[in-house]
């Protein structure tokens, strides 16, 4: 279990592993995991997806009454942690106060809807993969919105109208510096169908992240996001899910409302799947009701169809949705035109080419 069909990997390695267990586990098994992880790598040349573990691993060795030279360092990285994220903190209540001045109010996701009453946070994990999410129907004002007041779509030629129909994702700036922002029309990853997407979007609540003006899920939503972004292809790994999965899954969950095999089998795959890594490969003790629960659940645990890496067919699943969301039929001749236009194609004599390239490239 692990592998996705694309032969990338959704645990972590041996030795992401090593610092997954410094940051979660208790007392000296956390002692234990740093020092094995120490032996085979210096904190200077750390894996940059590892460097994101870092707040965790300083926050839980402290608890564990660590002491050693590691730790000033892991302090300093806090520190810049904890600073990296109250700027982002404005960019975003920025950006959401734009948002709900247009009559759009955001639902807050990733990190800093997780720091959302426990500050403490914000020295423990970058926020940095904070989105902002709009209903489908509302993406385009929005992103025309942010751009009215000096935000920009990066990379520089991106055109929301021609990428949301493929691509639910932008990610907009303001000026020369300062962090990129997502705004996107899902909650969900690209593989997972809308009938679990509407499911999340039930879950919304009327609350404010920090600094921000905007909704967030439920604590059950969260978790069931946490475990979907989990699973998911992606390019570049990024373990803070890891952690996140961790943390939510003590708190207050409707575990009915997790496990649903026969409704949202995809998503309810993914929810397994990631509890029994956190339980029998990262060594997270589990609260009662969740392994209960996960035991009497029907469907095994197994690496979702959610996790391949994203194709023409996804493409075509996220054009129809929004045009759904637009009350208009999809068809085969408006999803060409959008590839066309996405990829800056004169001509549909171009598109064979274009499309071989691309399959190509995902090999």
């Amino acid at each position: 279990m692990g592998r996705t069909e694309a032969g990338q990997a959704w645990q972590a390695d041996a030795e992401t592993l090593l610092l997954l267990r410094a940051a979660l586990q208790a007392g000296p098994a956390a002692q234990a995991a740093w020092d094995k992880w120490r032996a085979r790598r210096s904190l200077d040349d750390i894996r940059g997806h590892d460097y994101y573990l870092l707040p965790a691993v300083c926050h839980n060795l402290l608890l564990a009454g660590a002491a050693g030279a590691d730790l000033a360092r892991l302090k300093g990285v806090s520190r810049k942690t904890w600073y990296d994220n109250q700027l982002l903190g404005e960019h975003v209540s920025a950006a959401s106060s734009t948002l709900s001045s247009a009559g759009i109010r955001p639902l807050i996701t990733g990190g800093l809807a997780l720091a959302a009453g426990r500050p403490e946070r914000l020295s423990q994990r970058s926020v940095d993969d904070t989105a902002l999410v709009i209903p489908p129907g509302q993406a385009l004002a929005a992103a025309q919105a942010l751009r009215g007041a000096g935000w920009q779509p990066v990379p520089d030629g991106t055109d929301p109208v021609r990428t949301f129909p493929l691509w639910p994702r932008v990610r907009f700036r303001r000026g020369t510096a300062g962090p990129p922002l997502v705004l996107t029309w899902r909650i969900l990853p690209e593989g997972f169908r809308s009938d679990s997407e509407q499911e999340i979007w039930r879950r919304v609540r009327p609350d404010a992240a920090p600094g921000a003006q905007g909704n967030l899920l439920d604590s059950t939503a969260r978790f069931a996001t946490i475990c979907a972004e989990g699973i998911a292809w992606r390019a570049e790994r990024d373990w803070r899910w890891v952690l996140d999965a961790a943390n939510e899954m003590r708190t207050d969950l409707d575990c009915g409302g997790l496990f649903n095999p026969a409704q949202r089998p995809a998503l309810s795959s993914a929810v397994q799947a990631v509890i029994a890594y956190l339980a029998d490969e990262v060594g997270v003790g589990l609260p009662d009701a969740l392994r209960a629960t996960l035991n009497d659940a029907q469907a095994g645990p197994s690496a979702p169809g959610a996790a391949k890496r994203p194709g023409l067919t996804t493409r075509w699943r996220m054009y129809a949705e929004w045009c759904a969301a637009a009350h208009q039929t999809p068809t085969a001749q408006g999803f060409a035109g959008c590839l066309r236009s996405a990829w800056g194609l004169q001509s549909g004599w171009q598109m064979p080419g274009a499309v071989l390239r691309r399959m190509m490239a995902r090999q």
